[in-house]
């Protein structure tokens, strides 16, 4: 389909008809991305950013420990207790170990048995970093100074 670019103000702009508008989901006041290709742009509806992402995280987390409890001290952490246990990993090099009632979903019977679940959420992550570093090594880059993880 051709289209015309007119002055709006002191920009320039391209009209897009209600199927090209329906093609990517998109509304009056929708985000979208512009993106500049070989062959001129292309045209993306921005369907989630980092920051949606990581808003979206927080809020599981702040969720799920609002539904739980700290830990208390026990005397044996592999005797079944009035509790289970919870591990929330939305942060892979963080978990957190919570209290729940007793036949909570997911729960764990046992204090050791979720500290147990939690090492095993950090070693991934320690893994998949060393996997990440290997990748970047092997594009070119010899020594890393800094990394965030």
């Amino acid at each position: 389909m051709k289209t015309k670019i007119n002055k709006w103000g002191n920009s320039h702009g391209i009209r897009l008809s209600a199927s090209m508008l329906e093609h990517l989901n998109a509304d009056n006041g929708s985000q979208v991305e512009v993106r500049l290709t070989k062959n001129g742009i292309e045209l993306v509806k921005n369907t989630g950013t980092v920051d949606l992402l990581n808003k979206i995280k927080a809020q599981i987390q702040e969720d799920l420990i609002k539904q739980s409890y700290p830990v208390t001290t026990v005397s044996n952490p592999n005797k079944e207790g009035d509790n289970d246990y919870i591990v929330i990993s939305i942060d892979s090099s963080k978990p957190i170990v919570r209290e729940v009632p007793k036949g909570y979903e997911g729960g764990f019977k046992t204090l050791a048995a979720a500290k147990h679940k939690a090492r095993e959420i950090i070693q991934k992550s320690i893994e998949q970093s060393n996997n990440s570093l290997a990748e970047i090594r092997q594009v070119g880059i010899d020594t890393i100074r800094y990394i965030n993880l």
